[in-house]
Formats: C-alpha cells, sequence, structure tokens
C-alpha cells in the first residue's frame, strides 16, 4: 500500500471517527440531561439528526436510551471498519470487523471523556480568570459530571483544586491501556 492509500485510510477513518464522536456525545448528553438549549448542544443535534431522524421511524427510543443513535454508532463503526479494510486490500472476515469495530467503539468513547476531561479543566482556568458563563464549560461539566461524582465522593476538593478530574484521566488512561491489549 502506498503513500495515498495510506492518506486515503487516514481520511476515512478521520472522518467517520469525528461524526461517531458528534453522535456518542448526542448520547452522553441526553443520558446526563444536558441543556438541550445550550448552542453547543443544539449544534450536535444539528449535525446528527439527518441521520438519526430516519432511524428513530423505525427505532423508537427505550425510556432515557435513544436506540436509533445506538444503532447509528455501532453501523458507523462498522462501515467505517469495511471501508478500512477494503482501501487496505485485505479479505472481509464479518467476526473481525465486528470486533475491531467494537474495539474501535470503546476506544473514541474513552478518547471523546478525555479530551472532555481536558476541556473542562482548561476552560475552569480561563472562566476562573475571567468571570462570567461560558455554554461550553457548561455542556463539559454535565459530560463529565457522572464520571466525577463518584470520585468527589471518595477525595473531596482540597481548597480551590479538584483533582477528580486527574484521577478519573488516570482511570480512562488505563482502561485505554486494557482496551489496546485486549
Amino acid at each position: 500500500m502506498g503513500a495515498l492509500g495510506n492518506a486515503l485510510i487516514f481520511v476515512v477513518s478521520t472522518l467517520f471517527t469525528i461524526y461517531i464522536s458528534a453522535v456518542m456525545l448526542r448520547l452522553i448528553l441526553s443520558l446526563a440531561r444536558a441543556d438541550f438549549y445550550n448552542p453547543l448542544s443544539q449544534a450536535i443535534v444539528t449535525i446528527t439528526n439527518p441521520a438519526i431522524r430516519p432511524l428513530r421511524r423505525i427505532l423508537p427510543s427505550a425510556g432515557r436510551i435513544d436506540t436509533a443513535a445506538i444503532v447509528l454508532v455501532v453501523g458507523l463503526a462498522i462501515v467505517r471498519t469495511i471501508l478500512i479494510v477494503l482501501l487496505a486490500g485485505m479479505p472481509i472476515m464479518p467476526a473481525l470487523i465486528v470486533y475491531v469495530s467494537m474495539k474501535g467503539l470503546a476506544e473514541t468513547l474513552v478518547y471523546l471523556y478525555i479530551f472532555c476531561l481536558i476541556g473542562e479543566v482548561i476552560l475552569s482556568w480561563v472562566s476562573a480568570a475571567g468571570g462570567g458563563y461560558n455554554p461550553v464549560a457548561a455542556l463539559l461539566g454535565s459530560v463529565n459530571r457522572p464520571l466525577l461524582a463518584p470520585i468527589r465522593r471518595v477525595i473531596p476538593p482540597i481548597g480551590m483544586i479538584d483533582l477528580s478530574p486527574l484521577l478519573a484521566l488516570l482511570f480512562l488512561n488505563a482502561l485505554l491501556i486494557v482496551i489496546h491489549s485486549v
């Protein structure tokens, strides 16, 4: 495989991963009951609606769980893996495609949380200096709250320093090591 083939695989993988991340973030936001009217939340809904809306006609939500979004994420991951395998010129093996797709979804979810945690930490420094309301920081706080709340119960903030994001990042990186070794 030449440089052009590798570049094409990179572009396909990146574009699919970005859209999968947007759909995953939509799922997380709905489960965390984040502010639907937040501008970033509205942007995510707008980006993901064209693919989710037709699926909703077939797959209604099960309580708070958006089954259409889950099916979309899994379907996109499988299509991404198949395209990469075809572009690499390798044979399609269904069991391996499903395995690699699920492993990729787990990895994407962990990286999504890592980016959200780092974003919240950085914005907390900036917003602490400038004051005021930041819609991105509010949304990231909603996403990270279910992950950070159990840690904060065990290790409360020390003065003005909250160590829970650090411990969450440590845990998430350990989880990545486990995912990569499976």
